[in-house]
Parts: C-alpha cells; structure tokens; sequence
C-alpha cells in the first residue's frame, strides 16, 4: 500500500445565515447498510482501524476513531442535548433479543496472550480525565459508604455484575 500524505476521504458542511430548520439538517457523512439476510461472523456499518504495526507509536494519544464536539464560545442557549457520541438501539415492534446478549457498547481485548495479560495489569478499562472530584460534581469520590439506590448490569466475559448507583453523592 503507498503511502498518503493526505486524507484520503474528507467530507465537510458549511452551514450560513439563519436558523437551520427541520427534523434533519445534515451531516457530513453517513454510512448505512442494510441487510435482510444472516451475515457473517461480524457485519459493520463502518469501521475505525489504527495499525501501529511493529513499531508505529504516537507522542500523545492515540486511538482508532475520534470524535469530539466543540461547544459555542458564547454559551448553549438552554436548548438541546449534547454528546459526543450518541448510541441508540432501536427495538421493532414485535422484535426480540432471542436471549442473545444485546448492549450499547461492546468491549473486547484480543490478540497475543502475553501482551493481552500485560495490558490487563497495566491498563485501564476507561480514562477520565479533566473531572476534580467533589460533592455533587459530575465525579464524586466520597468518603462515606453509599447506599444503592440502583444498578446497571454489565456483562464481562460470561459472568454477569452490577455497577452500583446511589441518589446521593454525600450518603
């Protein structure tokens, strides 16, 4: 494969003048597929793929797909929700899962077992960063022991555990 010194795919939309109106307005790409057939092992509407290959690295972080959302300088007017990424699992009428474990985000480790069991010693299932802990701040470390209010179940490897959730950040 040569080399590109460029993207090779850019998409952009310039939205001017007034108020864009309407259910859609847009966007700057869109990968759809659509199947009414049993496919393969995996099947995927688009994919983000880094390969450091044997001695790629990066200065900073790197990652296989980016995404991020710049907010107005002047402020939100109160309209609106945000979020850099949005995930919606859209259910039909009459559909089910057929008990086959169905999720928002899928979280898999594979590839050499001796870096694998490297990375699990070392690494991180998720990164905050930017966040100061604080009472009733969007990250609370707390000092007393919560009560569970709730749980979100999650599935890891073929065992079944619960994220514990309470109402207070302070009891």
């Amino acid at each position: 494969m040569a080399a590109i010194e460029h993207d090779a795919i850019v998409a952009k939309q310039l939205f001017v003048g007034g108020k864009q109106t309407g259910p859609r307005t847009g966007r700057p790409a869109e990968f759809f597929a659509q199947t009414n057939v049993t496919m393969g092992s995996f099947f995927n509407a688009a994919k983000s793929y880094l390969d450091l290959d044997s001695s790629g690295a990066v200065t900073g972080l790197g990652s296989a797909h980016n995404s991020e959302m710049r907010l107005p300088s002047g402020g939100l007017s109160g309209i609106g929700s945000y979020g850099v990424h949005e995930y919606e699992l859209v259910t039909q009428a009459g559909g089910t899962t057929g008990g086959a474990p169905v999720a928002f985000q899928w979280f898999q480790v594979s590839g050499d077992g001796s870096a694998t069991t490297d990375w699990e010693n070392t690494g991180f299932f998720f990164i905050l960063k930017g966040m100061t802990d604080g009472n009733a701040k969007i990250f609370s470390a707390g000092s007393t022991d919560k009560t569970v209010k709730a749980t979100l179940r999650v599935l890891i490897g073929s065992t079944t555990y619960y994220l514990m959730l309470t109402d207070s950040a302070t009891s």
